[in-house]
């Protein structure tokens, strides 16, 4: 579990700040010891939200840094060995140590018709402790382009494309293109 929190300052229908924290305890078991290591971490999140033209044109900035947060940390997420976990440093058993991660992002949208909106969006993420395997996550950058029906007002229904692109400690960049459907819901 993690106990988290977060302030928010707005300016009527044209701009929002938002600052969040979140601190959690992360659990390594140790196979060779069977000792239990517990590691504190945490992570800082800030983001702004402009309304260029109220009602129609939105630019959003995002920010977060932490260790040992990877997980709450977009295309992260499922890089449990490499990205969410305690790891040991060299070769002591008892020498462990969580991942410093920051990321930053920035996206635009745009409702062309009252049920028709679009987004683009760009976001860089890093990893900053290169003592893990030479195959782990170092850093990666995406872009994505959406287009968004909405039939009711709380769901959206829509296609994104995404480009994508990850370096590990030691190799070459490498990139991928993705198209998806997106299915939304808000309550």
């Amino acid at each position: 579990p993690a106990v988290s929190a977060h302030v928010r300052y707005e300016q009527e229908k044209w701009w929002h700040v938002q600052l969040g924290g979140l601190l959690r305890v992360l659990e390594y078991r140790n196979t060779n010891t069977k000792a239990d290591i517990y590691m504190p971490t945490w992570g800082v999140n800030i983001g702004a939200s402009f309304h260029l033209v109220p009602e129609q044109t939105t630019l959003r900035l995002q920010g977060v840094y932490g260790q040992g947060i990877g997980s709450y940390v977009a295309d992260l997420g499922n890089l449990e060995k490499e990205a969410n976990t305690v790891y040991q440093t060299g070769n002591q058993a008892s020498a462990c140590k969580t991942l410093d991660v920051w990321g930053i992002g920035v996206s635009a949208a745009h409702k062309w018709l009252p049920k028709l909106c679009s987004e683009v969006g760009y976001r860089v993420m890093s990893t900053i402790d290169n003592e893990r395997d030479k195959d782990a996550y170092q850093y990666g950058h995406a872009a994505s382009i959406s287009l968004f029906y909405h039939p009711m007002e709380q769901i959206k229904i829509g296609a994104e494309y995404l480009y994508g692109a990850r370096k590990n400690i030691t190799k070459d960049l490498q990139d991928a293109h993705r198209i998806q459907a997106v299915v939304g819901f808000e309550l």
